[in-house]
């Protein structure tokens, strides 16, 4: 059996826990509610690790619900976020359990959402890139990134005919756009045939 005691810390809502007049831990509020703990209690030693894990989950889990309030992240993104600041790895892991079992995080959505904001603005490859720079499953991935050859198409022409306007469309500016849109993540095929669909003029089917 230990003793255990607190003090509120200087910022925040937070208290020190004390295991035996030494310093062992940051505990929430509510963690000390939910157990009845007072000052000079005594408890079993594994007892404590166990809920100081709970609190620090519990921390972590409202850090990360901050974080994820300005914008939509990824499990690897909120994972190194929480590690950056200090918390511990098996904390951070579960945490982000709990924030996945609440649909908080959930990197099937962030993909689908990710392809359909910017598949205008980009081509497949580069699409792919970013997510499993993210380190988003490829298998995901992939399957956001099935929508029709065609749209790439649709997308590559747009951008060839915004670049060309007003100007003669020579080998320089040829090789500049394909350039572009290359770093764009398009495939070298279908910018070949969207620059067919602009020189010929053809119509879409």
């Amino acid at each position: 059996m230990v003793v255990i005691s607190f003090e509120k810390q200087k910022k925040g809502e937070r208290y020190n826990l004390y295991v035996d007049g030494v310093f062992y831990s940051g505990i929430e509020p509510d963690i000390i509610v939910k157990y009845g703990f007072v000052n000079f209690m005594e408890i079993e030693k594994q007892k404590i690790e166990q809920i100081v894990l709970e609190s620090e989950s519990f921390y972590a889990f409202n850090k990360a619900l901050k974080y994820l309030s300005k914008v939509l992240k990824t499990e690897s993104e909120i994972k190194e976020y929480l590690l950056n600041k200090g918390i511990k790895k098996e904390v951070v892991d579960v945490a982000v359990v709990k924030l996945k079992e609440y649909n908080y995080i959930n990197d099937e959505h962030y993909a689908k959402n990710y392809v359909d904001f910017y598949k205008e603005k980009y081509g497949k490859l580069k699409l792919k890139q970013n997510l499993l720079n993210k380190k988003i499953d490829e298998e995901i991935i992939e399957k956001y990134l099935s929508f029709d050859e065609l749209e790439s198409l649709e997308n590559v022409v747009k951008l060839i005919e915004k670049q060309t306007k007003n100007k003669e469309l020579d080998l320089k500016l040829k090789q500049k756009i394909t350039r572009n849109l290359f770093s764009k993540g398009y495939s070298l095929d279908i910018i070949k045939k969207g620059f067919k669909k602009v020189e010929n003029n053809e119509d879409w089917d």
